[in-house]
């Protein structure tokens, strides 16, 4: 668009993207995040016919991208980051990709660290060396994290229906976290158990002492521990859940460490809730699709057809 006349821009070039989800200039490229197409390269230099110059494919989605000292770093939702080389932008060549657990769908990047909106955390990774990223905090989501800004350390989360400011400095402190941030057992028989691991982390620059471990809840049991984790090391410790009834039950696991500001860290737990697992047959039901047709899902299921079913809330 030609925007000299705020009022009325014109419109003076047009290029076909497969989803462009977001884009990012430098000198006379565009660079876009093009959802299941991947990763898209657009030469400007004539602005009237701008043209599609390279496609190279992403992991996952590509949701947004941002581009930082002759490299692309993509956010592809679950698989997290993607980083390209773009010293020739006609032929950007995939570095590496940093896998999160969470969903990536924005990043941000300030003073050699990415910021990845990951919903229910911002991780903070090292990119001085582009060919091998690394962690170095993480901050957990009171909800979700969907957008990060970072202005020097000062990061801005857009967490859902709140913005949340944080800072970011390189304390020689530990830093207690835990992966995943809760553990769901499902439905298990009365008389049965089931046992999920919890892994213990260090994040921080200096040792982490973990000085107790304890659990609340019906049929939830963990041994105590103490430890020492030195940077970046981690400890996975078992959970197990032996229900006493059907019912659904709470609880958490608390961790008592020297991290300075979570000196008690949670994990949720939650047992009885009703889930559908892998091999479980699911029951018959009948939905009219938008063709305005009548679908059984049985009818899929006994021709051993994929089925993708999408369920979507809107406010």
């Amino acid at each position: 668009l030609d925007i000299r006349n705020p009022r009325q821009p014109v419109a003076t070039g047009l290029v076909s993207t497969a989803n462009a989800f977001a884009l990012a200039q430098q000198d006379s490229f565009l660079f876009v995040a093009d959802g299941a197409a991947g990763f898209t390269v657009i030469d400007l230099h004539a602005q009237a016919t701008p043209k599609v110059i390279a496609n190279r494919p992403t992991t996952a989605l590509a949701q947004d991208v941002v581009v930082y000292q002759n490299h692309a770093y993509v956010a592809v939702g679950s698989s997290g980051m993607d980083v390209f080389d773009l010293a020739d932008p006609a032929a950007p060549k995939f570095v590496t990709n940093y896998h999160v657990d969470g969903f990536t769908n924005h990043l941000n990047i300030s003073g050699q660290r990415a910021y990845l909106a990951n919903w229910e955390t911002v991780e903070i990774v090292d990119i001085s060396d582009p060919d091998s990223p690394q962690l170095v905090a993480t901050q957990h989501a009171l909800q979700r994290a969907m957008t990060v800004a970072v202005q020097d350390r000062i990061f801005y989360v857009g967490d859902w229906s709140t913005l949340r400011i944080y800072r970011y400095d390189d304390f020689p402190v530990p830093d207690i976290n835990t992966d995943p941030l809760e553990l769901s057992f499902g439905t298990v028989p009365v008389g049965q158990q089931q046992v999920l691991d919890l892994r213990i982390e260090n994040l921080g620059l200096e040792p982490l002492q973990v000085k107790s471990i304890s659990v609340t809840g019906a049929g939830f049991s963990v041994s105590s521990a103490t430890f020492t984790l030195n940077r970046f090391e981690s400890r996975t410790i078992p959970v197990t859940y032996a229900p006493l009834s059907q019912h659904r039950v709470s609880g958490f696991i608390s961790i008592q460490s020297d991290d300075p500001d979570e000196s008690q860290k949670i994990v949720p737990l939650i047992g009885g809730e009703r889930t559908i697992g892998v091999g479980d047959s699911p029951a018959d039901f009948t939905l009219q699709d938008t063709d305005g047709q009548t679908y059984h899902l049985q009818d899929f299921i006994q021709k051993k057809n994929v089925i993708v079913l999408a369920f979507y809330a809107s406010w």
